[in-house]
């Protein structure tokens, strides 16, 4: 299962990590595994393309599954709010895939 965990302060996304695979398919073939993968990467991708704000993202090499993206400190409010609303559509995206695919996707919304 892909476990996701969104980390909020003030009512603002900190982080977002994800964690595990889907076990939907075999390796290559994991539709689950690459529709989750597109939309963080692409995610990450509008923020730092469209916004040119670089989030920091931690992957594991060791941990096949694992990514960490988090939301750098003191940015200027506008930014601050436009990182926010790209966040959320990953989130909106995510839960899409976990209404469909719930027992392979798990979303997580810590405050």
């Amino acid at each position: 299962m892909i476990a996701v965990t969104v980390q909020q302060r003030d009512n603002r996304i900190h982080s977002l990590t994800l964690e595990g695979h889907a076990g939907f398919a075999k390796h290559g073939e994991d539709l689950v595994c690459a529709g989750v993968s597109a939309v963080i990467f692409g995610g990450i991708n509008a923020v730092e393309e469209l916004l040119s704000v670089s989030l920091q993202v931690e992957q594991r090499p060791n941990e096949s599954g694992y990514i960490r993206a988090d939301v750098p400190a003191g940015l200027p409010v506008d930014k601050e709010a436009n990182v926010e609303l790209l966040l959320r559509s990953i989130i909106s995206s995510l839960r899409t895939i976990e209404r469909d695919y719930g027992k392979y996707v798990s979303i997580k919304i810590s405050k």
